[in-house]
Parts: C-alpha cells; sequence; structure tokens
C-alpha cells in the first residue's frame, strides 16, 4: 500500500463513520427506542408462547385475559408471568378491570420497534 491509498482509505473511513454518528444522532433525536430498549422487547417476543399472546392481541382492540388464559395449556401463574414480562417490555397494555385484567398491543412501541428493525 502507498501513501494515496491509505489517505483513500482513512477518507472513505471517516466519512462512513461520520455519516453513521448523523444517523444515530437523526434517529436518538426522533425518539426511536434505545439499544436497550430494543432489546428488552425482542426477548419478551423470543418466547413462541409471548409471540402467540401478541399475535392474538394483535387481532382485537382488547381482550381478557380469561380469554388469553383458554388458548394455551398452561397454568394461570405460568399466563401471569408472560403478561408481566410483556407488559415491563412495554409492549402489551394491562388495565385491571375488577377481577380480570384487560390486555392490549401497545402499537405505537410496535410501530417503533419496526422502525428500529427496518434500519438493520
Amino acid at each position: 500500500l502507498n501513501k494515496s491509498d491509505v489517505f483513500v482509505s482513512l477518507k472513505m473511513f471517516m466519512r462512513n463513520y461520520y455519516l453513521c454518528y448523523i444517523i444515530h444522532r437523526q434517529i436518538s433525536m426522533r425518539g426511536f427506542m434505545n439499544d436497550t430498549e430494543t432489546v428488552i422487547i425482542l426477548k419478551a417476543l423470543a418466547d413462541i408462547n409471548r409471540l402467540k399472546i401478541v399475535k392474538m392481541l394483535s387481532t382485537e382492540e382488547e381482550m381478557c385475559g380469561c380469554r388469553i388464559h383458554e388458548a394455551f395449556d398452561f397454568s394461570q401463574p405460568t399466563l401471569s408471568h408472560h403478561m408481566k414480562v410483556l407488559c415491563d417490555a412495554g409492549i402489551v397494555k394491562d388495565v385491571q378491570g375488577g377481577k380480570w385484567h384487560h390486555y392490549s398491543v401497545n402499537k405505537e412501541k410496535m410501530e417503533e420497534l419496526i422502525n428500529v428493525l427496518r434500519l438493520y
């Protein structure tokens, strides 16, 4: 390699680094979720039962926990655990109505996730 090749390579690296920096700043300013939040959501969705629950919830505006429980072959405490993980990740909203909880998909959070994943 001669000096001009090294200079051109360094110049291209710096330009690419700068462009990545600009894109990262623009994403941060728009209110996209950060990497940690993205990982938490993806971990929550990595479980097949939780993924099925989110798919099920996406078909209706709101669903009672009892209806979700009927669709699965696990105990009520297991359902509660799955719902807590989804709610803590921010992709499911929970409203308690008397004895039962009513759940819905957090559409804004799911749209944010889709937008972040489009960057990759």
